[in-house]
């Protein structure tokens, strides 16, 4: 009798349980997985959207894709923005994570709050504080330095501008994961390490590097993958230009080639999701390669 009751009280619990989960689910089903499956159908196809018509054409947009110009230009383009964009924020997010977490709670709990602001502003805000910022007359750092670079206007210094408030929307982000985990640590050890004699570089390269080595691999994979989806910076900053120096992956999908051909801007989407689930696979095979 017991054995039954029990067995009844774990099939409620379980019906229960997938009826909590089940908007969760149906959620993710409508706004995630069904759009995929459609591009993947997509993809395959030219597609006349106002006509409802699809005429299968098979890798045609693959190939006609890859072997693009614009593509081949806009793959570059974000290449080079993340050589830039991954290692800057790496540095700058773990020094200063190792700066705030000398400082008492309260102390560091506001300069995280300060950091974090970047984070939950809209791009578009973002985009109008740098252009004001980096304005070729009127910016605060050409008025300062005496310079007169126009930072979002020149080609050569565009994607590096672009670059800038990348680093400045996401510090926070990153800053929270790594002061996270770094008081996570034990001060145990740290003071172990102070009774043997090793002090400053010596604790961060032996016992801080070594213990947040997986946190530093999840927030540059994070950071990987937030770098090949890049726009919104991008878009509210220079669209693009100049000359289509700052013209991201994302760009050229949604600017140049979702509004004439959603076959082709369904193929480029499904090889951006390829590419995101190797760095995810890597970054699971890097972790796994983590020692302590």
């Amino acid at each position: 009798m017991k054995l039954t009751r029990y067995t009844l009280l774990e099939k409620k619990y379980a019906i229960s349980g997938l009826l909590f989960i089940a908007p969760a689910f149906i959620y993710y089903l409508a706004v995630f997985f069904y759009p995929l499956l459609s591009a993947i159908y997509s993809s395959f196809f030219r597609v006349n959207v106002l006509a409802n018509q699809f005429t299968f054409i098979g890798w045609k947009n693959y190939v006609d894709t890859i072997s693009g110009q614009d593509f081949q230009h806009s793959v570059r383009v974000t290449l080079s923005y993340i050589a830039m964009f991954v290692p800057m924020i790496m540095i700058i997010s773990v020094s200063l994570s190792l700066f705030i977490t000398q400082f008492p709670p309260k102390v560091s709990s506001f300069f995280i709050v300060i950091f974090i602001l970047p984070f939950i502003s809209a791009n578009v805000t973002a985009g109008m504080i740098w252009n004001f910022i980096l304005d070729p007359v009127i910016g605060i750092v050409n008025t300062v330095t005496g310079s007169s670079l126009a930072w979002f206007r020149g080609t050569q210094t565009a994607l590096f501008s672009v670059v800038i408030v990348g680093v400045w929307l996401r510090i926070g982000f990153d800053v929270i994961i790594l002061v996270g985990s770094i008081k996570g640590i034990p001060q145990e050890i740290y003071e172990a390490a102070r009774i043997d004699g090793a002090h400053g570089w010596k604790q961060f390269f032996h016992i801080t590097y070594p213990l947040i080595n997986p946190t530093i691999i999840l927030v540059l994979t994070l950071e990987v993958i937030n770098s090949f989806r890049v726009f919104g910076e991008i878009m509210s900053t220079t669209g693009g230009g100049p000359g289509g120096a700052t013209k991201s992956l994302m760009i050229h999908l949604i600017k140049d080639v979702f509004p004439i051909s959603y076959g082709r801007a369904s193929a480029i989407s499904i090889l951006l999701v390829v590419s995101l689930i190797i760095i995810s696979v890597l970054q699971r095979l890097l972790k796994k390669s983590v020692q302590y």
